[in-house]
């Protein structure tokens, strides 16, 4: 393939990632101008045996309505950081998910949250169902990136990758 192609191809796929596929009243916004999120951890303190549920609000700040995945723990990418901000790998991981999301449609201005994590398993204190953390009593720092792929989205949907700012979690002895 020939030089001046292959950079043809690799610019079309950047403006693939950065832009939506909605139509023109987004146009020209990357995919952070138009959909914001906000981690939060509830509770944000609790005990060794305890557990803690993460949810994920989304805005839609664009100018028109978004289809959005609920129920998908596939779009969902975790980082759990300790007190120094070293990386706490889970202590576990599932890899025979199947997810089936249901699309919803979030309007211009309007924000929705959904629910990242489940009921985890005796002994974890987050459970994010592709990832299961057994965590020591401390301070952390539940981060990540909230991701979209073009391929089984349908007309219409939010395609891109929004990074999120941590959210604070302290397990108490």
């Amino acid at each position: 393939m020939k030089p001046a192609r292959v950079a043809a191809v690799f610019a079309m796929l950047a403006l693939a990632i950065s832009c939506r596929a909605s139509g023109a009243p987004n146009q020209g916004k990357t995919a952070m101008d138009i959909l914001s999120g906000k981690l939060a951890v509830a509770p944000a303190r609790i005990a060794s045996t305890g557990s803690a549920t993460l949810t994920l609000e989304l805005t839609n700040r664009g100018a028109a309505t978004l289809r959005i995945p609920s129920g998908s723990p596939l779009s969902f990418h975790p980082v759990v950081r300790d007190a120094r901000g070293a990386a706490v790998e889970p202590s576990a991981q599932r890899l025979d998910v199947l997810s089936s999301p249901r699309w919803i449609d979030l309007e211009p201005g309007k924000s929705t949250t959904l629910t990242l994590s489940i009921k985890p398993e005796a002994g974890h204190q987050l459970d994010v169902t592709t990832h299961m953390w057994r965590l020591a009593p401390g301070t952390y720092q539940i981060g990540g990136r909230f991701v979209v792929d073009a391929g089984d989205a349908p007309n219409g949907a939010w395609i891109g990758a929004l990074d999120l700012a941590p959210a604070a979690l302290e397990v108490t002895p």
